[in-house]
């Protein structure tokens, strides 16, 4: 989350979520983070503190954007677009997971990220 803002990943179908995947084999689960989303958007992130892991196995980390990083540079098969939502708008978009935007609110309202913010 950057700027009370948080980086998702349109899809073909039009979808957010997210930039995430399966681990490799052997991989750690922020190893998995830094290079799904190098390969689905381009940005070259540092994941930092782990978040939430949620019932899926999925784990969201609060990240840094490596300062060599680059310009977001969707993978033209992976997604649409990505896009850099505010919190408050988690409702007003289409979430490829039933539930996911209710959730991530809930955990980006925590107090870390309230403080993360300013």
């Amino acid at each position: 989350m950057v700027h009370g803002k948080i980086l998702l990943i349109e899809n073909l179908a039009r979808k957010v979520s997210p930039p995430g995947g399966k681990s490799l084999q052997g991989e750690s689960a922020q190893c998995t983070a830094h290079r799904e989303t190098y390969e689905e958007i381009g940005l070259d992130l540092v994941p930092g503190r782990l978040l939430h892991v949620f019932d899926t196995g999925f784990h969201l980390y609060h990240c840094q954007i490596h300062a060599e990083s680059g310009q977001i540079k969707p993978a033209v098969l992976e997604a649409r677009r990505a896009i850099w939502l505010p919190v408050t708008d988690v409702d007003d978009v289409e979430w490829r997971f039933p539930g996911q935007g209710a959730a991530l609110r809930t955990i980006l309202n925590t107090p870390y990220q309230q403080l993360e913010q300013e």
